[in-house]
């Protein structure tokens, strides 16, 4: 009897090893082809079968293999299509490479990337000063404890409001939200929302949450100068309220990299999509580098999930930036700073710093010397939690935001076990951690973190309930598949911006070589968007440069920019016979920073030559005051538009412009470009509505009047781009302006594609 047991006993042993070494390693991947619905590697009369029985409600096969249209549904036309192709084989089929993520090694992974984030915020010390009145870069070390900086506990060195607070009834700590997760908390619930109401992500959702969850936040987020106040007061749609230009004054701030970098946990392994996602939920904050840096945390978090090699995880994030770009340049002196101090941070740190700092210019939110202190926390971090911690929470500057940035990376890289005791001990407890939707008390209004509309008590493990909920969303929408014990994810490449290389484009050379100055006064000037220079020009005339281009392709001509009072500006190219151009005007600025005081403004062309003149022209209309126009950030980027439908535009009874849309593109987002011309001394707004449902507001920027430099004329309109998500065949969009009053002269429907 007992040799009969034992006997059993190895066979359980047994089968329970080969079950172990059968199972999938994460990592894995496998090969679909489109029409290849049973797996056999070719395509046949079996699987045309297996498309009609998977139409009838039947057989489960792959969403990808099965959707021979790749309209998201399996139907007959399906089968008749992958019929027609095995009869007559031509061209390959497409075919597509998916990686497995176990279930528990995402909610492992997931659960410490999130911690990570309240982690920075209650071991960091936020914006520390000197006696002097600078921020202290590189405190001591004796100052750290993890868990218990100055928002974990009471603290001799700096005072904040303690949030992490012990529950006498409960007997356990309490995280009080903050603006480092209370708006990543609000987006979870917004994408829920957006996929329960119409089975897809779109940016709308985004915007109505603010206001279904009653947002109170910081910078970007303002309640009564921020995005909540535009998207309540005037129910802007999602990117006109990060938009300094339409009313947000602190648009340029940490916000949007705060509040949208955790999208990356709804999406791993996919990180272009990752960064797409996470750009809509930051533009609601901001409209500048801030969102670009949105778009590198996400797609790192995203590429966390298989990436085990720091240094490689940065670099592949950092392709989310144009080779030539600004934000690309801060991620490179990282590298560079970190090679050279191997052994020293805090000299790294400072060396860092003190390239992008001017005396009375540069802020304690500083976007480059804060995202550059996310690149260097996790290097000189060298995969060790509490070194990442410790160096990220004394780093200065912003540093229990950027601290938990670098910590929800690594929380994902290495998972549960990396996490120290402290952790589980404060925060986590076993699953039972909570989190508190609650202004902390005897705190003012106007420095809430909250969403009033959500419980105020979150449990953290339901949370992440809502994380995988929105990730498994994501899978299944983008093609994936989910099994018993795992995921399939298709794999994605991030891309970059294809950039046509310009000379000293973000001016941070001290000379002008590359440009041609004709007539006006140029110079360069602390009043930078970016980094530490940007252009000032005064007196009448023109600087530009010719760049090579490929005829026939389209390109994105961009900038930032403003003129004073009494003066325009016009970001313009030559392209063969024609000089599109766009203005800037006197605004109303609304931000207190000089700095600052800047729009942006894109050109797109389609390119009639191989050679193109860009640049900018300046145009002093008063003499009897003093006119500038300030330029930072000059880029050209390839871009391809396709039509996604037609647009017919006309006039109602009530004198509303009216733009019928038709287009097949169902459930998809795409863009409605509007132009228009706008004369008045003023932004306008306008109310968009679809078959008479509200949808929004929409901004149209002052452009003025044309104006002539010699023989050319600079003409007087401009473009605005709104996503759309299409849900019929054929729609009819009202314009009905609240504000101002414009011409809209043409529209189309297209599809943009600016990343390779």
């Amino acid at each position: 009897m007992k040799l009969f047991i034992r006997m059993i006993s190895a066979l359980f042993l047994i089968s329970a090893l080969l079950f172990s070494a059968s199972a999938t390693a994460n990592g894995s991947t496998k090969v679909q082809t489109r029409g290849d619905v049973n797996g056999d590697g070719v395509c046949s009369l079996a699987d045309v079968l297996g498309i009609l029985r998977r139409s009838a409600g039947g057989e489960d096969l792959s969403q990808y293999a099965a959707d021979m249209d790749g309209n998201g549904a399996v139907n007959l036309r399906d089968a008749l299509l992958l019929l027609a192709r095995c009869l007559s084989p031509a061209a390959p089929m497409p075919s597509r490479t998916l990686t497995y993520l176990s279930k528990s090694s995402y909610a492992e992974k997931t659960e410490a990337g999130f911690l990570g984030q309240l982690v920075g915020m209650i071991s960091g010390y936020e914006f520390m000063k000197t006696a002097d009145g600078r921020q202290y870069v590189g405190m001591p070390d004796e100052w750290y404890a993890i868990c218990a900086g100055p928002y974990g506990a009471k603290n001799t060195h700096l005072y904040h409001s303690v949030k992490r607070v012990y529950n006498e009834e409960s007997k356990l700590w309490e995280i009080w939200l903050d603006d480092d997760f209370s708006v990543d908390i609000v987006n979870q619930y917004a994408i829920a929302d957006s996929f329960f109401e119409s089975g897809a992500f779109s940016a709308r959702y985004i915007g109505e949450a603010w206001r279904k969850y009653d947002v109170y936040d910081m910078g970007g987020g303002n309640r009564y100068a921020g995005a909540y106040y535009l998207l309540n007061k005037y129910r802007y749609i999602t990117p006109f309220a990060g938009s300094e230009e339409f009313g947000n004054k602190y648009s340029f701030l940490t916000e949007p990299y705060l509040g949208a970098d955790t999208v990356g946990l709804n999406l791993p392994g996919m990180p272009e999509t990752a960064q797409a996602v996470a750009a809509t939920c930051g533009s609601v904050t901001g409209d500048r580098d801030n969102v670009e840096w949105t778009r590198m945390f996400a797609a790192m978090q995203s590429l966390a999930y298989f990436e085990t090699d720091i240094p490689t995880l940065i670099r592949k994030a950092a392709r989310v930036f144009p080779a030539d770009s600004f934000e690309k340049s801060v991620v490179d002196l990282a590298f560079s700073l970190y090679q050279t101090y191997p052994d020293d941070w805090r000299t790294a740190y400072r060396a860092l710093e003190a390239v992008y700092y001017v005396d009375g210019v540069t802020r304690q939110t500083n976007n480059s010397i804060n995202c550059g202190f996310v690149i260097l926390d996790l290097l000189y971090g060298g995969g060790d939690y509490d070194t990442t911690c410790k160096i990220g929470s004394l780093a200065g500057y912003d540093c229990e935001s950027t601290c938990g940035i670098a910590l929800t990376v690594l929380g994902i890289m290495e998972g549960r076990a990396a996490l120290p005791e402290e952790v589980n001990t404060y925060v986590w407890q076993n699953g039972e951690g909570v989190l508190v939707n609650l202004p902390v008390p005897g705190t003012a209004e106007d420095v809430w973190m909250v969403a009033l509309g959500l419980p105020e008590r979150i449990k953290i493990a339901d949370l992440l309930d809502l994380y995988r909920t929105n990730f498994e969303s994501f899978l299944l929408r983008y093609g994936g598949e989910i099994t018993d014990d795992g995921y399939w994810i298709p794999a994605e490449a991030l891309c970059t911006p294809e950039s046509v290389s310009l000379v000293n484009g973000s001016f941070e050379s001290d000379t002008l070589d590359g440009f041609t100055v004709e007539d006006t006064a140029a110079q360069l000037c602390d009043l930078a968007v970016y980094g530490r220079q940007g252009l000032k020009l005064t007196g009448r005339g023109r600087i530009y440069q010719n760049v090579a281009v490929e005829s026939g392709k389209t390109y994105r001509l961009s900038v930032f920019g403003r003129a004073s009072d009494g003066a325009v500006a016009f970001l313009y190219v030559k392209n063969g016979d024609e000089t599109p151009a766009v203005s800037f005007r006197s605004i109303e600025n609304f931000t207190a920073f000089d700095a600052q005081k800047a729009v942006p403004r894109t050109l797109t062309f389609t390119a009639k030559a191989d050679d193109v003149e860009i640049g900018f022209a300046f145009l002093p209309v008063s003499t009897d005051r003093e006119t500038f126009a300030v330029l930072d950030e000059f880029r050209l980027r390839r871009v391809e538009e396709e039509r996604a439908g037609s647009v017919a535009l006309s006039t109602d009874a009530q004198g509303r412009r009216t733009v019928t849309v038709t287009s097949g593109a169902l459930g998809e987002e795409v863009y409605l470009r509007l132009y228009y011309k706008n004369s008045g001394t003023t932004f306008a707004v306008g109310n968009l509505s679809r078959d008479g449902l509200d949808r929004g507001s929409v901004c149209f920027s002052k452009v003025g009047t044309a104006a002539h430099f010699g023989q050319t004329e600079f003409t007087a309109y401009d473009s605005v781009l709104l996503p759309l998500t299409v849900e019929a065949a054929q729609s009819t969009y009202t314009v009905e302006m609240l504000k101002g009053a414009v011409t809209i002269t043409g529209g189309e429907l297209v599809r943009v594609k600016d990343r390779f």
